[in-house]
């Protein structure tokens, strides 16, 4: 009968040891974790406008109750800071692997209690704080307001190291340039514009099959392992006959297999959460054709190189379109068509027959848009001249805040199974207005 007593008393402690030893391990392997995947900031109109993607990768909610600069919370600079995007309310839940986006818009000369001046030249130390009292800390540099500045910095517990660009890199124009002179963006004639984001892709890497490491939000839109990809000309591939527009580097794109990827976009997206965005945009970028470039149908032959304004989800409408018609292929005559895409279907804006497609050189594409559910307004140069100009047209869906641009794209009719087509892409600037209005 003893013998029974000590085995059940020998079950009773091994019961709760094991217990007791589950829920350290429990507790051990729960940890807290915001890893901020991006940092930047662009510098114009007089704001410093940080933004900050993080995500939770560790294994407890939680969530972002104060947020310190350089060991001040921001609460206390003058002129106020201004917190939007993930970031407007605080406390700001961290669910555990969801994206977020913070924006932090500081106005030049912001002072401290203490007299200190956030202005260009200086280095800021952004800390995130939790409820749990975890400190996530990253830094970004500002420069001057008169030009657009923007540091792509890699998040560490302590901080991070800036991928600093070179200033004193030398433009070459290559040997593919187009002639035709274009008015300087750098001197608008439009004071009211702002400069939102600008770069000549000297410094710029492919991050992953998705993303250059530039500071604008955007995305390269492709379906399917092997159907697409993009690269950096001039560092991941030298391509023969193809020299970058200005420097060394631009960005290549090309579709290889359309049934396995049915497109390839450099979307710039998130415009409606752009702090510097509002109804109106204005872009120009350069862009580059094969000068054997051409459709390879006899019949329905059309080509989409570019999307001025495009609507978020579900319905992605409306939509503009710029598109290249070849009516006969095997001759290299081409119609150019802007068109719109609405609930009523597509519709052709005009159409310029026997249009000069610039192939075998670097051309300018620019473009105007005014957001509005009927009095919208777009306008398409190429080579500086003003091909379309349209008012009245319905360019916002009232139902969807979400708008992006795709700035280059590789889409055709599915049939052709041509392949590679090819576009290359270089010295984007991206303006608040049009600069020459």
């Amino acid at each position: 009968m003893g013998t029974v007593i000590l085995t059940a008393a020998t079950i009773a402690i091994v019961i709760p040891a094991s217990l007791w030893t589950g829920n350290l391990a429990t507790i051990i392997t729960r940890y807290e974790n915001i890893e901020i995947k991006n940092a930047y900031v662009v510098s114009s109109g007089g704001n410093y406008v940080i933004t900050l993607e993080y995500v939770n990768t560790g294994s407890l909610f939680t969530s972002i109750d104060s947020i310190d600069i350089n060991g001040i919370s921001y609460s206390n600079y003058i002129p106020p800071v201004v917190l939007t995007g993930d970031l407007r309310t605080l406390p700001s839940s961290c669910e555990m692997g969801i994206s977020k986006t913070g924006i932090i818009i500081i106005k030049d000369g912001a002072t401290d209690p203490s007299g200190n001046k956030l202005t260009a030249g200086i280095t800021l130390m952004v800390t995130l704080n939790t409820i749990d009292r975890k400190k996530f800390q990253t830094t970004v540099a500002i420069q001057g307001t008169s030009d657009l500045s923007s540091i792509v910095q890699e998040n560490s517990s302590t901080g991070s190291n800036s991928s600093d660009p070179d200033s004193t890199t030398q433009q070459t124009q290559g040997a593919n340039n187009s002639t035709t002179p274009i008015t300087p963006l750098t001197n608008p004639s439009n004071e009211m514009a702002n400069l939102i984001f600008k770069t000549d892709f000297e410094n710029v890497t492919k991050v992953d099959d998705h993303h250059l490491s530039i500071s604008i939000r955007h995305w390269f839109e492709f379906q399917g392992d092997g159907g697409a990809n993009m690269w950096m000309e001039g560092l991941d591939r030298i391509t023969p006959g193809v020299a970058s527009h200005s420097g060394s580097r631009c960005v290549g794109m090309e579709l290889i297999d359309i049934t396995k990827s049915r497109r390839n976009e450099f979307v710039i997206s998130h415009l409606d959460q752009n702090p510097l965005v509002d109804d109106e945009l204005f872009i120009s970028v350069w862009l580059y054709l094969p000068a054997d470039w051409r459709l390879h149908l006899k019949e329905w032959n059309w080509y989409e190189i570019a999307n001025p304004f495009n609507t978020g989800e579900p319905n992605f409408l409306p939509y503009s379109s710029i598109h290249i018609h070849q009516p006969n292929n095997l001759s290299d005559t081409f119609n150019l068509a802007f068109e719109i895409t609405n609930g009523s279907g597509k519709i052709t804006l005009k159409e310029i027959p026997k249009y000069s497609l610039p192939r075998g050189r670097w051309f300018n594409l620019q473009y105007y848009i005014l957001c509005h559910e009927t009095n919208g307004i777009m306008r398409i140069w190429i080579d500086g001249e003003l091909l379309f100009d349209g008012n009245n047209i319905p360019t916002k869906n009232p139902s969807v805040a979400e708008w992006f641009t795709v700035i280059a794209k590789i889409y055709y009719e599915k049939s052709d199974t041509f392949s590679p087509y090819q576009i290359w892409v270089d010295d984007l600037e991206i303006w608040s207005a049009n600069p020459h209005e």
